[in-house]
């Protein structure tokens, strides 16, 4: 699993070597899916102590021909243990060209306040933790109705993760966030699947109805 993998792969240092090859195959993917549709990648702090990270993940975006508006960089609250000028300034390098940048399973880490104004950031991704608790109790779901508003408060798009039942929907939506993502929609598949998944998706909703 990633929480295994992830960390064994920056222990032994090859993550650089990893995280080149994820953003290449990721942009290579998505620039042959129907636009505007996206691919969002993960991205380790070990990964922005790379000189070259900025340079290499915009090198792939003019050699594959995808719009820097389609990819989206995820980072989780780990990064704000690495040097956060330094991480501060390759996201605002990466923005700058169109890219758009995601905190990752927000509420789990040591973020602050602070950081989200610091950091330039397009989207906040509460942790599919939350998604759980806030029908469960009255304070799970005021957690969520907060991380909603402080990221409306910054003018960043809201996502929670976790979403498997319509009754967790209809409650997002009274909320008023618009984005979600889990397995109420799709399972996991593979990137060779994704277009077919996405033609049939554009022809679901171009249908006529009744």
């Amino acid at each position: 699993t990633p929480d295994i993998f992830i960390p064994l792969a920056e222990k032994t240092g090859i993550i650089q070597v990893i995280g080149k090859w994820v953003v290449q195959q990721a942009c290579a993917a998505a620039v042959t899916w129907p636009a505007p549709t996206g691919v969002s990648v993960n991205v380790s702090g070990d990964q922005f102590k790379d000189p070259n990270f900025v340079t290499h993940i915009l090198d792939c975006l003019v050699e594959t021909g995808l719009s820097p508006e389609r990819l989206t960089i995820e980072v989780t609250e780990a990064v704000f243990s690495v040097d956060i000028d330094l991480v501060c300034r390759s996201l605002a390098e990466l923005r700058s060209s169109g890219v758009r940048i995601a905190l990752d399973d927000f509420g789990t880490g040591f973020s602050s306040i602070n950081n989200l104004r610091l950091f330039p950031l397009d989207e906040l991704k509460i942790d599919r933790s939350f998604a759980n608790q806030m029908l469960e109790t009255s304070q799970g779901a005021k957690l969520v109705d907060l991380m909603h508003k402080l990221s409306e408060t910054f003018q960043i798009r809201t996502t929670i993760e976790g979403i498997e039942t319509k009754k967790q929907l209809d409650f997002i939506k009274r909320l008023g966030i618009g984005e979600a993502q889990g397995f109420l929609f799709s399972r996991p598949f593979a990137a060779a699947d994704a277009l077919s998944y996405l033609q049939a998706r554009l022809a679901q909703r171009a249908a006529p109805v009744g």
